[in-house]
């Protein structure tokens, strides 16, 4: 037992060298005092045992939880207990009585297992308190630390991400009551940052005093709409526990080509003269749906002679999809229309919602847009 009694300048001396450079420990069956800061009479006089934070035993099922990380607990039998003395308050004694085992304490592969220091938390909060984003608060607080030393954990996106989580109350949720949180937002938060907010009178539509829409638009969202000429708009879903809820840029999806037929409604209701093209990739997403579903042989052909007939007819489709002359354009379908006489189901599907009408040709085929408006053949890179 050391006879000093040891405080945070000096208790290095107390330590000793382990096998990983820049790491020290503490050794086995050496009891360490170490003065109290202050006293709290009684309550402060206690026993305790400590645990390595790898002590026990799990083993990872990647077979239900596909992205689990391996275990850090690897039956470590490491223990630490603490005591203070009724005689001699102001002291606490510290013993490692058992050593580390089936890992090596401070080894560089160990630094994933080990918590983010108080102090890197505190960096993670006040910079997300900020408005900084994860990306930037994960760049800013590695530049910090980055001098720190070899064993200190650094944070990666996910604990940035849960620390923001673990945040929300202070970052965005202001209220207990949903509701008068949202009230806030709408009324003293957005407002202070000069966002322009429309709010929907839903009594027209419904009955149900607890449904409500409202809309907003930072200052830079409305600087690019006075300099825009098009605008993609959209549906977002699932986005809470509660599947009644819904993000819209617009309205909901039609089964057909992501649900647009709603959409189409919507827009051409409020501006008659627009003209709507639809997003390539969902169109033909769309026609291998119901392909796959209405295109069918009776038993005396094999599955793999359905399957190879089902892929020609999806590249013959493919070809019509991308075909920008007119002309050519109308001829495939005409030769397509033939190829699928047998598969009147599919035919039919083909003519009603695709090509019964020169208005239904000019919303999804390629001769029929503009050139200025060739990039927006599909939305991929510009949906959110």
């Amino acid at each position: 037992m050391f006879n000093t009694i040891f405080n945070l300048s000096n208790v290095q001396n107390a330590l000793v060298n382990s096998s990983t450079e820049g790491i020290k420990m503490l050794s086995l069956d050496v009891v360490v005092k170490n003065k109290c800061r202050k006293l709290r009479a009684r309550e402060l006089m206690y026993g305790e045992i400590k645990k390595c934070h790898q002590a026990g035993f799990y083993i990872s099922d990647r077979n239900v939880r596909l992205a689990q990380k391996d275990t850090k607990l690897c039956y470590c039998e490491a223990t630490i207990f603490i005591k203070q003395y009724i005689n001699n308050p102001e002291v606490v004694l510290i013993c490692m009585t058992n050593d580390h085992t089936n890992h090596v304490p401070g080894d560089a592969s160990e630094i994933r297992t080990l918590p983010l220091p108080s102090e890197v938390i505190k960096i993670i909060e006040d910079q997300l308190k900020g408005g900084s984003t994860c990306r930037n608060t994960r760049i800013s607080v590695l530049k910090q630390i980055e001098e720190w030393g070899v064993g200190i954990r650094k944070p990666n996106y996910e604990d940035i991400y849960n620390r923001m989580r673990k945040m929300k109350n202070l970052l965005y949720k202001f209220h207990p009551d949903e509701n008068k949180s949202l009230d806030i937002w709408m009324h003293e938060k957005l407002p202070s940052q000069n966002y322009c907010i429309f709010t929907g009178n839903l009594s027209a539509y419904s009955n149900n005093a607890q449904n409500f829409a409202f809309e907003f638009q930072s200052p830079s969202q409305m600087m690019l709409m006075r300099i825009s000429q098009s605008f993609c708009l959209n549906a977002t879903h699932n986005i809470s526990a509660r599947n009644i809820e819904i993000l819209y840029s617009l309205v909901p999806r039609h089964p057909d080509t992501g649900k647009g037929i709603a959409e189409v409604n919507a827009i051409t209701a409020a501006l008659p003269q627009t003209i709507i093209h639809f997003c390539e990739f969902h169109v033909l997403h769309a026609w291998q749906h119901n392909l796959d579903s209405k295109v069918k042989f009776d038993a005396s052909y094999t599955s793999e002679q359905l399957g190879k007939y089902k892929y020609e007819l999806k590249a013959d489709l493919k070809n019509i999809l991308i075909e920008s002359d007119e002309n050519e354009f109308l001829r495939k379908i005409q030769e397509f229309r033939l190829c699928v006489q047998s598969q009147q189901q599919f035919l039919a599907y083909f003519e009603c919602k695709w090509i019964g009408t020169e208005e239904l040709l000019r919303r999804w085929g390629r001769p029929y847009v503009a050139n200025d408006h060739q990039r927006y053949l599909t939305n991929n890179y510009i949906e959110s």
